[in-house]
């Protein structure tokens, strides 16, 4: 995504790190050691000297369980805690 988001933009990211770690990213931005795309639900605790900008990017996410496991307790728990944690933030981009 970021790849994309970047040519789309007119220019090749030079990549130098990866990472699958949010707070890794907002770290590593804190030290100077590039840039990332997080999403607004990892940014509760951003260092100090990182700035934050909206982007008018979106992804969508899928929940994936067996067929039939919808009904089971610790699914609809999860479905349920998810659907609420996106909800408090789910906004359209500014």
């Amino acid at each position: 995504m970021a790849v994309r988001a970047c040519q789309a933009a007119g220019f090749q990211p030079r990549i130098r790190h990866h990472v699958n770690d949010f707070r890794t990213v907002l770290a590593l931005a804190a030290i100077g050691q590039g840039a990332g795309f997080v999403p607004e639900m990892a940014t509760e605790r951003t260092p100090e000297d990182v700035v934050l900008t909206r982007l008018p990017l979106f992804r969508r996410s899928k929940i994936a369980f067996r067929a039939g496991g919808g009904t089971h307790p610790a699914i609809a728990a999860f479905v349920a805690a998810a659907r609420t944690a996106v909800g408090a933030t789910d906004r359209a981009p500014e």
